[in-house]
């Protein structure tokens, strides 16, 4: 890994979600958000205090499960962008179906109840 960047990885999942942190001299970038099952905003404040943004590589709820989290969110200009922005149910229960999980999940996780939360995302084209 580059200097200033870190790895966070959210095992337990099939996809094995891995998100980048790099931290810049005036801000950060925070690459993925993972799936939002723990509070990653609590992690990334840990690592830095500097001002956060959010890239997300593609809009899958195992990429921006945790965008709520941020205000800064830039994600590409797609209609899937846009719905999943709103927040999912059913995508999200389909990442914790039977034969996803493998591992325990964080204790205060409830699969019952999971789904990923409405974020704002500030669009570009590629």
């Amino acid at each position: 890994m580059a200097p200033g960047t870190v790895c966070d990885y959210e095992p337990h999942q099939s996809e094995e979600v891995i998100s980048y942190l790099i931290v810049g001299q005036k801000q950060a970038l925070l690459f993925d958000t993972g799936m939002g099952h723990r509070d990653i905003r609590k992690v990334v404040s840990r690592l830095t205090s500097r001002p956060v943004v959010v890239l997300n590589s593609h809009a899958h709820d195992d990429h921006v499960g945790g965008n709520w989290q941020f205000n800064s969110i830039f994600g590409m200009d797609t209609s899937f962008t846009r719905e999943n922005a709103k927040g999912s149910t059913a995508d999200a229960q389909a990442e914790i179906a039977p034969g996803e999980i493998c591992g325990n999940l964080p204790r205060a996780f409830d699969p019952k109840t999971y789904r990923t939360k409405p974020w704002h995302v500030f669009l570009f084209h590629p």
